[in-house]
């Protein structure tokens, strides 16, 4: 029997799973994978200390879902809803159980804000964070400045102020933004800056072990993706080795 078995919990296409799934086969681990859709039709039972899934404890989990994915392929329309509002609950609750270990690690308030780059940016901003400067809805901006939707976060040109004003955006000076990818606390590639080191540490405190910051040359962060993909082929195999690693190592301890 294989030394470790990592519950991933992504799509089927998501290149950073498929990457952590090969390093975890180079040291010999094994993955029991579940697509989002079919987590309602899976059998699991969730006590104060463990959580089973297909009759089978799970001890550590890649969780790579967003609230905005579908929970509950398969089941009637008029369930959907109800099916996935359950799954969502029940894996919420069962990734903070004490005898399990998980990247990422959302808590209640943060699934229910959406997960949205926002959400993370007012909330690191709370914790004394320093973050770029926006001005939200239709305040007057320079023609210069770029548009950053609540949803996503990604940059883009303005709108005209009637429709900045509607769609809750966030205007900011068209500043060239820095990725970096916060992997356990800590930062691979990207910024040097000590702000940015300090909110991967914050991120990982609140369960978020994995999440791409973007942020100005200063360091100030613009934005927060908890479900990041990397494009840089050096940054996405350190991460995804690394990631291998820990879940390996975690595995086998907790197994042991």
């Amino acid at each position: 029997m294989p030394s470790a078995e990592v519950v991933v919990v992504a799509q089927a296409d998501d290149e950073l799973a498929l990457g952590v799934r090969q390093a975890l086969g180079r040291l010999g681990g094994a993955v029991a994978w579940y697509r989002p859709p079919e987590l309602a039709g899976l059998s699991v039972h969730l006590s104060e200390q463990e959580f089973h899934v297909e009759g089978r404890a799970v001890r550590t989990v890649l969780w790579r879902v967003s609230p905005e994915m579908p929970l509950a392929e398969g089941f009637r329309e008029d369930d959907r809803a109800f099916a996935a509002a359950e799954v969502a609950a029940t894996w919420i609750a069962a990734l903070k159980t004490t005898g399990i270990s998980a990247i990422n690690r959302f808590d209640a308030e943060a699934w229910y804000s959406g997960l949205r780059p926002q959400y993370w940016r007012n909330r690191l901003a709370a914790a004394g964070i320093a973050v770029t400067a926006i001005r939200v809805g239709s305040h007057p901006v320079p023609d210069d400045w770029l548009w950053s939707p609540y949803t996503t976060g990604e940059p883009c040109p303005l709108p005209d102020p009637k429709a900045r004003a509607v769609m809750a955006s966030a205007c900011h000076r068209a500043t060239p933004l820095v990725t970096s990818a916060a992997v356990r606390g800590r930062i691979v590639g990207g910024s040097r800056e000590s702000n940015v080191g300090r909110a991967a540490a914050l991120l990982d405190a609140w369960g978020v072990g994995l999440a791409a910051i973007d942020s100005d040359p200063g360091g100030r962060v613009h934005r927060i993706r908890v479900l990041p993909v990397f494009d840089n082929a050096s940054v996405r195999e350190q991460v995804t080795s690394d990631l291998g690693r820990y879940l390996y190592d975690d595995c086998t301890a907790r197994r042991s």
